[in-house]
C-alpha cells in the first residue's frame, strides 16, 4: 500500500471516528443518561477522623476573593466549618431547633449570599410567623446520604435538634463528590498538586457515561474510606430513624426535583422510591415538585441546583410543612 492511499484511509477512518463520537455525544445528551458531576473545590475541605464521613469542611475559614476555583463560596464558615452562623450547644428554653443535613443544594452551591440559602430563608420565614425557631445548617457539597447521617451522629446531635431536615437530591443514590476524597487522601500521602478529576474530558456526556456508568471508575475509593458508599440510602434512612427514636427528634425529608423540565416531568419513579423508603422507616416526606411547579420564572442554575428564587420557593413550602410541628 502506497503512502498516499494509506494517508487517505487514515483520514477517512479518523473522520468516521469523529463523526461517530459526535453522534454518540448528541445521543447521550438528548437521552440524559450522563450523570452531572458536582466538582467540590478542595480549599475548604480536609480529611475527617470518621471513615463514614471521609472529608469535612475546615473550621472558621473566610474567603472573599474573585475566583471560586479553590473555594466553593465567598464568606466565612463557622467554627465547625459549615456555611452557617455560630450556634450555642445549649438550646434556649422554648426554642425549636431545626438541623439541616444535605449536599450541595442545602450547602447553597451557586448561591452567593448566605441569606439567600433556603435554610436561612426558612428560619426567617418561621420567625416572621411568630415562632421561636433556630435553623442550623450542617450540609456539605458532595455528601452522600450516609455521610449526612454520619455528620448528624458525629456532630449534630449535641445541639439537641427537635427536627432533622434532610435535603434530598435525586443524584444521592450515587457517590458524587467530584473526586475530592481521593484528592485529599493523595495529598495526605504527599502527592502534590492532586486535582479533583476536573479534566476537560468530563465536559463530555459520552465520557461521563463510560467513566461512571460503564467502567464505574468513581467507585475506586481510598482503602481507609471504603465505607463511604454509593446507593445505601435505605440503610441510611434506617439509621436516621434509629437516631430519631433514641434522641427524640422528628425527621423530614425534603425531595428536591430535577429542574430541567417540571411540566413534562420524567423522574417520578425516583420520588416514589424515596416515598417508599421513608414510609418503611417512618420518616416524613415533603415532595417539592409541586411547590416548584407553582413558582413562576427561572428557578435553577443547572439540572439540580436551585437559584435564589428556587431556594425561596423551597423555603416557603417547607415553612408550611414545618409550622404545624412547631405550633403547640
Amino acid at each position: 500500500m502506497n503512502r498516499r492511499l494509506f494517508a487517505q484511509r487514515a483520514i477517512l477512518a479518523t473522520f468516521g471516528l469523529v463523526v461517530a463520537l459526535l453522534i454518540g455525544e448528541c445521543a447521550v445528551r438528548l437521552t440524559g443518561l450522563a450523570p452531572d458531576i458536582v466538582y467540590v473545590a478542595k480549599g475548604r475541605y480536609r480529611l475527617s477522623h470518621n471513615p463514614k464521613i471521609g472529608f469535612e469542611p475546615v473550621p472558621g475559614l473566610e474567603y472573599d476573593g474573585k475566583s471560586l476555583h479553590f473555594y466553593d463560596y465567598r464568606g466565612a464558615s463557622n467554627s465547625l466549618g459549615y456555611r452557617d452562623t455560630e450556634h450555642s450547644i445549649a438550646k434556649p428554653p422554648g426554642r425549636y431547633r431545626i438541623l439541616v443535613i444535605g449536599d450541595s443544594i442545602s450547602a447553597g452551591h451557586f448561591i452567593d449570599s448566605f441569606e439567600d440559602m433556603y435554610s436561612t430563608v426558612l428560619g426567617a420565614e418561621l420567625k416572621q410567623r411568630g415562632l421561636d425557631v433556630e435553623v442550623l445548617n450542617f450540609a456539605v457539597s458532595g455528601y452522600s446520604t450516609e455521610q449526612e447521617v454520619a455528620t448528624l451522629a458525629d456532630r449534630g446531635l449535641q445541639f439537641d435538634p427537635d427536627l432533622v431536615l434532610v435535603g434530598y437530591c435525586l443524584n444521592d443514590r450515587e457517590r458524587n463528590d467530584g473526586g475530592i476524597l481521593a484528592t485529599l487522601v493523595s495529598e495526605a500521602k504527599g502527592v502534590k498538586g492532586a486535582e479533583t478529576g476536573r479534566s476537560i474530558l468530563h465536559n463530555s456526556a459520552l465520557f461521563r457515561v463510560l467513566w461512571y456508568r460503564v467502567l464505574g471508575m468513581h467507585k475506586n475509593r481510598p482503602k481507609h474510606f471504603g465505607t463511604v458508599s454509593d446507593d445505601i440510602v435505605g440503610e441510611s434512612f434506617a439509621w436516621l430513624n434509629k437516631l430519631s427514636g433514641k434522641h427524640g427528634f422528628r425527621t423530614m425529608v425534603a425531595v428536591f426535583p430535577e429542574l430541567t423540565d417540571l411540566t413534562d416531568y420524567k423522574f417520578g419513579a425516583e420520588h416514589a422510591f424515596i416515598e417508599k423508603l421513608a414510609a418503611n422507616t417512618e420518616l416524613q416526606v415533603v415532595d417539592l415538585l409541586e411547590p416548584f411547579r407553582s413558582c413562576t420564572g427561572k428557578l435553577s442554575r443547572d439540572r439540580y441546583h436551585p437559584n435564589e428564587k428556587g431556594h425561596r420557593c423551597a423555603a416557603n413550602a417547607l415553612a408550611d410543612a414545618i409550622e404545624p410541628l412547631v405550633t403547640p
